[in-house]
């Protein structure tokens, strides 16, 4: 599985300790979308824990396109991308979204 990782900073949005960040997450274009899912997870190349994942978040469940709006707890998080077959993303692309800003 190929992945390609990006880093969220929610930490520079979030106001109080205990609030809710929304992001959006959208996958877009390419080649292959049923062979694509994404997860976050606290730490580098899906490691740590996995915040969501997209279906049930195992390997290739609910895979395909997607825009999602997920709630986060403040903090530092890891954007996973993955490719069944471990050969690229074939032109998706992906578009990460908080308060109106596009991160990624």
């Amino acid at each position: 599985m190929k992945k390609i990782t990006l880093l969220l900073l929610l930490l520079t949005f979030c106001f109080e300790v205990n609030s809710q960040s929304t992001i959006n997450i959208t996958t877009s274009g390419g080649n292959y979308a049923g062979e694509k899912w994404v997860s976050i997870t606290t730490e580098v190349n899906g490691g740590g824990t996995q915040i969501w994942g997209q279906g049930d978040g195992t390997q290739c469940n609910g895979s395909g396109l997607i825009n999602e709006d997920i709630s986060l707890a403040p903090g530092t998080y890891y954007v996973n991308c993955y490719d069944q077959y471990d050969d690229g993303w074939d032109g998706t692309l992906i578009s990460v979204t908080a308060y109106g800003n596009v991160i990624r």
